[in-house]
């Protein structure tokens, strides 16, 4: 018999951290349908096939893919709908995926295929020369010539230009019935950390009811545990306040742009409730209770997964100083808090069990999320999130990131000077001889009038079905269109210019970091085309921090005096 057979709920659950059950395909409906949250998307894929759509679920490997589309066939299973579906393309050939879907078709009966970015590119390609697939080419081949058409580019819209284009592609290709019936989800957008109401909550539910299961009951406790932690974390996180500051958390390690699959959310949950363990097992390596605690282990270094680095890195309040709270916390003074399942709280003996107090003080305080992360977080990340906010004027955004652009470059000018806000400067590096450190030249400029700040949005085509990441912003030309200069300003882009701005060399930025900006600057440098007869080049020595400008004459080949 199958082990999946006879695997009871609770070693399903513990196996979602890191372990066999993470994977749908190998998962019992049975248990299943203990994590499953329905959400908007579920609702509009099981819309959009009633309708007679074809739908294709793309993304990474632990982006659900599976799940949703077992679920899906639930729903039509239920309803006594017929659905064609292909959950597992790795196991067939292209040619074999799109003879089942033109037997679908041929049937009127909808297509649904869960499948991984690089197979569905092959397919793609394997459709290019069938004449009835060829609208399956176009929306899912990734090339700028012809991206009104491509469904994988415009699945995230940033500005109205886009919008437009990908509308008059469609309407242009709806003579085709087959390619207006076509919808495709790239799941690697989908923002499951900030999704909080549709998607964030319901799951905590469900796993924390789950791991209320595991708990022993007080009077039930064995002769050596006092206290479980699991009914402790199960307590906790089941306190509306926790809760937020929990997610709030998440949604700070969103903002900074990692992108966690449903997988990894689950197995960061289970972890935070029960390390990943039986009861019995939590003592093993003489853990105390603090150990095993939620606050602490949302932060364990013991906890394997990409979510668990990512959290740590960004915000651990253990590591951040609050003037605040600390000596009170310290002193074993009184601080606002609701502490949950204990209501005098230990005077810490030692700066861990102080670093402890203040990670559980900040998921249990009663003071916002918002106003301790005022307090504990730099003045460059709250810089990067108000990008972000609709209060401040775009074009001041922009000017502000043309100023921090140009001064990365050359961190021996003057700040005060205006045209550093409304003028590019396309800068080039330059070496005067082998060995030589390099310095950085502009002779033209692009206006800060033609630039424009864009956020990430969801196609319309593809309305309330999802959030998309707010992780980064566009900076592009005016009236952009995919293919047009833009500069991708994510976290690690703003940080590295923030950075700059508080004396970091250029010398020492990533090279990845210095490669995008080198590309947009020259993608900018293809519109500008207009040489003055006399121009004023500027050179930046950044070793010396200091800039030098010299005016050339085109014409006559010299120098201007003054220069």
């Amino acid at each position: 018999m199958d082990n999946q057979q006879t695997i009871s709920l609770e070693d399903y659950f513990l196996n979602l951290y890191n372990g066999h059950s993470g994977i749908a395909e190998r998962s019992l409906d049975a248990h299943r349908a203990h994590i499953h949250v329905k959400t908007k998307l579920e609702s509009k894929i099981t819309e959009w096939l009633i309708e007679g759509k074809d739908v294709i679920l793309t993304g990474s490997p632990g982006d659900g893919k599976t799940h949703l589309l077992q679920q899906v066939k639930d729903e039509f299973r239920r309803r006594e709908l017929e659905l064609y579906s292909e959950q597992d393309a790795s196991q067939k050939s292209e040619r074999e995926i799109l003879l089942e879907w033109r037997r679908a078709r041929d049937k009127k009966i909808p297509f649904l295929l869960a499948i991984n970015h690089a197979p569905l590119r092959e397919l793609a390609k394997e459709a290019k020369d069938e004449l009835d697939f060829k609208f399956f080419y176009d929306a899912i081949s990734p090339t700028f010539s012809d991206s009104a058409k491509s469904e994988i580019l415009n699945f995230v819209i940033y500005s109205e230009e886009q919008r437009m284009e990908f509308e008059k592609a469609q309407q242009a290709a709806s003579q085709d019935i087959n390619a207006s019936n076509l919808m495709v989800i790239n799941l690697t957008h989908r923002a499951t950390l900030t999704d909080i109401e549709d998607f964030m909550i319901p799951m905590l539910h469900n796993l924390v009811d789950i791991a209320s299961r595991m708990s022993c009951a007080e009077d039930e406790l064995p002769p050596d545990c006092s206290r479980c932690p699991i009914q402790y974390n199960v307590k906790a996180l089941r306190n509306e306040t926790v809760q937020k500051h929990f997610l709030d958390a998440l949604q700070l390690v969103a903002r900074r742009g990692h992108r966690a699959t449903v997988r990894d959310i689950i197995a960061f949950i289970i972890y935070a409730l029960t390390r990943g363990v039986r009861c019995e097992e939590l003592w093993i390596g003489e853990r105390s209770f603090d150990d095993n605690c939620y606050y602490n282990l949302a932060y364990d270094l013991d906890a394997r997964g990409e979510l668990f680095d990512a959290v740590r890195e960004t915000f651990d309040p253990g590591h951040f100083a609050d003037t605040k709270v600390d000596l009170n916390l310290w002193n074993g003074s009184e601080v606002d808090a609701e502490w949950i399942d204990v209501e005098t709280v230990s005077q810490p003996a030692t700066l861990n069990e102080l670093r402890s107090l203040k990670r559980r003080y900040y998921f249990e305080s009663n003071e916002q999320s918002q106003v301790l992360f005022q307090r504990l977080l730099s003045e460059t990340e709250a810089k990067f999130n108000d990008l972000f906010e609709k209060k401040r004027d775009n074009q001041d955004k922009v000017e502000e990131l043309v100023k921090m652009i140009n001064l990365f470059y050359a961190p021996g000018a003057n700040e005060q000077d205006f045209s550093y806000r409304s003028q590019l400067r396309l800068w080039n590096s330059h070496r005067y001889s082998l060995g030589s450190v390099p310095g950085y030249f502009a002779m033209r400029f692009y206006s800060a009038e033609k630039l424009e700040l864009y956020q990430p949005t969801l196609n319309p085509k593809y309305k309330n079905a999802l959030q998309v990441h707010q992780d980064h912003v566009l900076l592009g030309t005016r009236y952009w269109l995919p293919g047009d200069p833009s500069l991708h300003i994510d976290w690690e882009m703003f940080s590295a210019l923030a950075n700059a701005a508080n004396g970091k060399p250029i010398d020492v930025q990533p090279y990845h970091i210095l490669r995008r900006l080198d590309l947009f600057l020259r993608q900018l440098g293809l519109l500008v085309t207009n040489y003055a007869p006399i121009e004023t080049i500027e050179w930046n020595d950044h070793v010396r921090r200091d800039v030098m400008r010299l005016r050339v004459n085109r014409n006559e080949y010299k120098y201007e005096e003054g220069s």
